[in-house]
């Protein structure tokens, strides 16, 4: 076995931190993170400040390191703020840290601006490692036609030249196999999946009871297209005479207008919008009350903690087969999941009221989901993360 320093230094970055702001990609870093520092790692964060006093760290004993100006991730309609990623880069160079003191720097993809003089900086380069977790290709034009030209060639400039001196790590095959095809060295290019924490949920997929027929968790915008969930349950209701009920786990920008529209369906009554869970194993037990995880999204990035962790909670997921949705080889569709041909609340409805109708399938589904959801574990995903780092 090859054997290295006591402590090995790592600087994550990051614009903003985990359990301060909740999000699938700070969450992974974060879960990663304080898994090294227990095996002798040094890790510090380096960020926005988003908290008002001491950082809620959970005792992970990651130095969180604040960097002034933050103004917030989204604009009032809830999309990202175009200035976002000018603040942080310009933040991150006024706070003149220094790098040489680290063996490794190990950041996100996003705000992705930040990445560009670190990608050829002699001293930086060598030791750089990057979650980059989606290949937006051609969606950046659908945000605007000016910055689209400009992400779309900043994308791809990134992969080739982190590729040629540095590291990238996809998070599902579908981004992976998008990144080999722009990479200008293939072996720079690493697959390490989400995770999830196997333990505690298992201890939660043995008390919860099934009060609804489905679930949904994560951030309420717009390309999340919970509106089709519930437009779903009211055809289901419609067509088939089946009066179906769900919870919805999460807040943001889209939470009035799709309690609004419950209301204007007439399925309020059925709906259970449990707003924002910061308490993990809360979360699971309203997860674990669904009989089927609904993961409506249609731009994930192909990897999505929650549809893992809904395996791990042995519930069938039911996600749209699009570009930039889940991952199909994650889905598994047939067998621990069904993917939906297109995006449309028809045959989301279709598709749903056939498996919630089916209970041997269902009971099928979920004895595959619990035994894909395995090889998942937070613990298994750190070794990976170990070995690359080490190899620096």
């Amino acid at each position: 076995m090859t054997e290295f320093p006591t402590v090995r230094k790592i600087l994550l970055v990051y614009d903003v931190s985990y359990p301060s702001v909740d999000g699938g990609g700070q969450r992974r870093m974060y879960e990663v993170a304080k898994r090294l520092i227990a095996q002798g790692y040094q890790v510090d964060w380096l960020c926005f400040k988003t908290w008002d006093f001491d950082h809620p760290n959970d005792n992970s004993k990651i130095n969180f390191i604040g960097l002034p100006g933050y103004k917030g991730l989204y604009n009032s309609s809830g999309s990202r703020r175009y200035l976002e990623p000018i603040e942080f880069l310009f933040s991150l160079w006024t706070s003149r840290i220094d790098i040489s003191q680290y063996d490794v720097v190990w950041s996100g993809q996003w705000p992705i601006l930040h990445l560009v003089p670190w990608s050829y900086k002699k001293g930086i380069k060598e030791k750089l490692v990057v979650d980059w977790w989606e290949v937006w290709g051609k969606t950046w034009f659908d945000y605007s036609k000016v910055l689209g030209i400009f992400g779309y060639g900043i994308e791809k400039l990134l992969i080739w030249s982190i590729t040629k001196n540095s590291r990238l790590i996809g998070i599902s095959e579908s981004s992976t196999n998008e990144m080999l095809e722009l990479a200008s060295a293939k072996e720079s290019v690493s697959l390490i999946h989400n995770g999830i924490d196997t333990k505690a949920l298992k201890k939660v997929l043995l008390k919860t009871q099934k009060n609804y027929d489905f679930s949904y968790i994560g951030r309420l915008k717009n390309h999340k297209r919970v509106d089709l969930l519930l437009r779903s349950i009211k055809y289901i209701e419609d067509q088939y005479s089946y009066m179906a009920s769900a919870v919805i786990i999460g807040d943001g920008p889209e939470h009035d207008s799709l309690l609004t529209l419950a209301k204007e369906l007439e399925i309020d009554d059925r709906i259970f919008f449990a707003g924002s869970v910061t308490d993990n194993i809360q979360a699971y037990s309203l997860m674990s009350s669904g009989k089927i995880f609904v993961n409506p999204s249609t731009k994930e990035g192909g990897g999505s903690i929650t549809v893992l962790e809904a395996f791990g909670l042995g519930l069938p997921v039911v996600a749209f087969d699009c570009k930039d949705g889940i991952d199909p080889q994650i889905v598994g569709h047939g067998s621990r999941g069904l993917l939906v041909e297109a995006v449309s609340h028809e045959i989301l409805g279709q598709n749903l009221y056939e498996l919630i109708t089916s209970p041997s399938q269902l009971e099928m589904m979920s004895l595959k989901s619990l035994d894909f959801a395995e090889k998942f574990d937070w613990d298994e995903l750190c070794i990976k993360y170990k070995n690359i780092f080490d190899r620096i």
